[in-house]
């Protein structure tokens, strides 16, 4: 059985492989990861230059003056600055609000370094890859379930003697074992990427990442296993559909639709939180570590963005594992039992 199934799957990547479809998915991934970390590259750079602070002092009839937070833990406030120097309160507050401030930049800064720099950058690329990933996945397995329906080659396939089951999984099997691939591919170009934005980062001195190579393989993990019961919806619609274009419609349909009728109600109603905490999209979303708590200091390279109080990670894997098993197994049953009509235009 598995050296049939595998063979099926090579027979289905070979198939894939020469289509424009799925390396485009792959370019527009890359693209999109690569565009989160040097994005942090640069919010490194501003938050390093931010360093003056405002204050309003009623010694000036409320007057706003700026000064630069170096110089006040210096010790040096400018003559004429606007701040009477027998003002002592004033100099007082204004110490403790720029140690107040720089330790928030650095706190900052080490974040930000933590995430352009190996080995968290490579997890936060990964990350970002299942963000998109989502999109990508409902597009590349709707049209892998879908297209052949369309084309009418389904029948001719059973004809010559494979079975229905082997058929769909061979196919579910190749779409994820290519989003696999896919992020491996990211992050590995996401090491790369870290490993230049650390030699053009300057003023990182005290600056160390926090995360390890452990974080990273979790990351990963997460980021494949929350993937797969959204695959398992589209290809629930695709077979429902035998379109890929409807399969497309109801994924990217769906993702929208939870994620801003969630945004709404969570809003406005308190209750909808129980409701919610059983909602596909949003326990992928905590599933990534959207919304939780950092409770060890550091806490691991999240993502996800989910509002309310989200449940915790072992809610949210079961959750996920059981829309798996549902979805799935809907969508292998009806592929048994329905007839596989020839050529269509859908």
């Amino acid at each position: 059985m598995i050296v049939e199934l595998a063979g099926l799957v090579r027979w289905e990547w070979f198939k894939l492989r020469y289509r424009w479809m799925p390396w485009i998915l792959l370019a527009v991934l890359v693209l999109v990861t690569q565009l989160f970390i040097w994005g942090a590259f640069f919010a490194f750079g501003d938050t390093q230059e931010a360093r003056d602070i405002i204050y309003e002092s009623t010694a000036l009839d409320g007057a706003a003056v700026g000064f630069d937070c170096n110089d006040v833990l210096a010790g040096n406030i400018p003559d004429g600055a606007g701040v009477p120097s027998a003002d002592e309160e004033m100099g007082r507050r204004m110490l403790e609000d720029c140690r107040e401030r720089k330790a928030a930049q650095q706190e900052e800064l080490g974040d930000l370094y933590s995430l352009i720099t190996p080995p968290g950058s490579a997890g936060f690329a990964v990350g970002a890859g299942q963000t998109i990933g989502l999109i990508l996945v409902a597009i590349l397995t709707a049209s892998v379930i879908g297209s052949e329906h369309g084309w009418g080659t389904v029948r001719p396939v059973l004809v010559r003697g494979v079975r229905r089951w082997y058929m769909l999984a061979s196919r579910l099997a190749m779409v994820a074992i290519a989003f696999a691939a896919a992020l491996v591919v990211i992050g590995v170009l996401g090491l790369v990427s870290g490993l230049a934005a650390g030699a053009l980062a300057s003023g990182t001195e005290g600056l160390e990442n926090v995360y390890s190579w452990g974080d990273g393989l979790e990351v990963y993990g997460k980021a494949w296993f929350s993937v797969l019961p959204y695959g398992a919806l589209v290809a629930l619609a695709a077979v429902a559909t035998r379109s890929s274009a409807a399969g497309i419609g109801v994924g990217l349909g769906y993702y929208f639709l939870e994620q801003t009728a969630v945004a709404i109600l969570l809003s406005l109603f308190d209750w909808f939180q129980g409701v919610a905490d059983y909602l596909l999209v949003y326990n992928i979303g905590a599933f990534m570590g959207g919304g939780a708590e950092d409770e060890g200091g550091n806490g691991g390279i999240t993502f996800g963005v989910v509002g309310g109080d989200p449940p915790g990670e072992l809610h949210t894997a079961l959750v996920i594992a059981a829309y798996l098993l549902v979805l799935g197994g809907l969508a292998f049953y009806l592929f048994q039992r329905r007839d596989i009509p020839g050529a269509s235009r859908s």
